[in-house]
């Protein structure tokens, strides 16, 4: 968490609220919106979940409007489920930017939250059996021309 805060600009130890959530957030198995919206309350106090995501930020930190392919809905399913890549995932959650604070360290939370779920010997299995049959979702987590 130190490192995460440190990446996200702020240069001081978590706060006990904050090891809190995090601790709180990887141990939910059933994740949800409502979870990251909890989560994003208690790192960034004050944040929100944007009404419309029509914001992205490119890989040089310039922000941009959008029309998004992909909502956080979706990408929870698609974490959720563990058909998709950690990193895969974490781009979208990126690019969409659906908090108005916190995106930063909510992503790094959620690659955190299906790492610790693929590892685990009962879900392994289970992953790598859905990932030769693609969710109903799959379209969406591969919008044409965002990612290659």
């Amino acid at each position: 968490m130190i490192v995460s805060n440190r990446i996200s600009g702020i240069d001081r130890r978590p706060t006990e609220a904050e090891v809190a959530a995090h601790r709180g957030l990887l141990a939910t198995n059933n994740l949800r919106v409502e979870n990251l919206e909890i989560f994003v309350d208690h790192i960034a106090q004050g944040a929100r979940l944007r009404d419309k995501a029509d914001l992205g930020i490119g890989d040089d930190g310039i922000l941009f409007r959008v029309e998004p392919k992909i909502d956080l809905a979706t990408i929870v399913k698609g974490i959720r489920s563990l058909a998709a890549s950690p990193e895969r995932l974490h781009r979208l959650f990126s690019l969409l930017q659906p908090f108005t604070d916190g995106n930063g360290r909510c992503g790094r939370a959620l690659i955190m939250w299906q790492i610790i779920r693929r590892s685990r010997p009962e879900t392994r299995s289970a992953a790598y059996a859905r990932r030769a049959d693609p969710p109903p979702f799959a379209h969406a987590l591969r919008p044409p021309g965002l990612l290659n």
